[in-house]
This record gives structure tokens, C-alpha cells and sequence, in this order.
């Protein structure tokens, strides 16, 4: 699989599945071996890869009056690389690591926010280190659902950000928090509010959480 994403040969489509695919197979893998993969995949997941050729040549590709246009897919293997590497994190060094990938390729709109979430939350354990309150005012939403999960699994913040949450305009970030809730006394409150959330399902994952 890593000889696939190397393959500075092929298109970039079939680079990122190989890397998917690390991403896959990570819960079947020693540590030991995850350690020598972690340093192999992270020059993807940091964006220092060859890119080599990115599509193959099609006969009046080039013409600006040809009716036909072929997409093979998304060439950039960050957000892939991202996602494998956060599967294959052992350590806690490991993991700080990552989520200084995250925000890097946040700052330089590499990857989406959405692809920032999936691949914190990849991570084993609570390795992240961004403060809750800062995310649960971040302007997307996908960010706030972060915080929102994060607001769940840590025992020390503040109960007003679990609320404040809980009253979010948007139900991805609602949602978030009611299927992370648990049996923390702080946690009452906020089930009170999502337990008659205007949306169904954000109810139902509270009555089932």
C-alpha cells in the first residue's frame, strides 16, 4: 500500500485509496509495525510528497474548445495521508504531532474543517489539546461538533459551554453532544435541553444515549 501511494507513476485518486486503506487496516496492526508506518505515511500527511504525474494525458485534453472533461478525482494526498497517520499514532508525541498537521493545513485551506474533525477524533485517547471554549465559538460548525464531543469526554470544563452547546443553531454540533453524553453530573442540565430539541433526531440520540 505505501509503495502504491509512493508511486509518483499513478494518479492521485488511486494514491489517496492506498493511503485510505492504511487508515483501514491500522486496528489490525502491532505497534511496533504502526511506528514504522507512522514515519513512512507522514511526509503525506504533511504535504512533502512527490506529486509526480496527477492525471494521465488524454489526445485534446489541452483544447479549449473539446466538449469532453475527465476528473479522475482529487490529487492531494493530505487529508488521506492526515487520516491514516492519526490511525497509526501510538504515542502522545505522535499525536501532538498530528494535530499540529491539522491546524496547519486549516491555516493554509489544505483540508476542511470537516476533515479537521475526522482525523482529531481519529486519534486514541484524548490526546487533543485545543481548548474547548476556543472551539465551541469557532465559526464552523464542524469545529464546534469537536468541541462539543471534547466538552463530553472532559471531566473539568466548564458546565455554561456544555449548555451553550446545547443551544447551537446548528444540529450537526447538538448532535455531537447528545451521543456523548453520559452519566456526568454536568451533563444533566444539557440532556435537559436536548431531551425537547425542536429536531427528532437529535432526541432520539439523547433517549438512547
Amino acid at each position: 500500500m505505501l509503495s502504491r501511494a509512493a508511486a509518483t507513476d499513478d494518479i492521485g485518486q488511486n494514491r489517496a485509496d492506498a493511503l485510505i486503506a492504511l487508515q483501514v487496516i491500522s486496528t489490525d496492526l502491532t505497534d511496533p509495525l504502526k511506528e514504522e508506518l507512522y514515519g513512512s505515511v507522514l511526509p503525506f500527511a504533511a504535504g512533502d510528497y512527490d506529486q509526480g504525474t496527477q492525471a494521465p494525458s488524454f489526445a485534446g485534453a489541452d483544447d479549449p474548445l473539446s466538449r469532453t472533461r475527465i476528473s479522475l478525482g482529487p490529487s492531494g494526498l493530505e487529508r488521506p495521508g492526515l487520516l491514516a497517520l492519526a490511525a497509526l499514532a501510538t504515542t502522545a508525541g505522535q499525536a501532538e504531532t498530528v494535530e499540529e498537521l491539522v491546524l496547519s493545513h486549516l491555516r493554509a485551506g489544505t483540508i476542511t474543517p470537516e476533515d479537521a474533525v475526522r482525523t482529531l477524533l481519529s486519534l486514541p485517547g484524548d490526546p487533543i489539546h485545543m481548548p474547548v471554549a476556543v472551539l465551541s465559538t469557532h465559526s464552523s460548525p464542524a469545529m464546534r461538533a469537536l468541541g462539543a464531543v471534547l466538552w463530553a469526554r472532559r471531566t473539568n470544563e466548564p458546565e455554561t459551554i456544555g449548555i451553550a452547546l446545547a443551544r447551537d443553531a446548528a444540529r450537526i454540533v447538538r448532535a455531537s453532544l447528545a451521543s456523548s453524553l453520559s452519566g456526568d453530573p454536568r451533563h444533566d442540565s444539557v440532556r435537559g435541553i436536548l431531551v425537547v430539541d425542536p429536531r427528532r433526531s437529535v432526541r432520539r440520540l439523547v433517549a438512547t444515549g
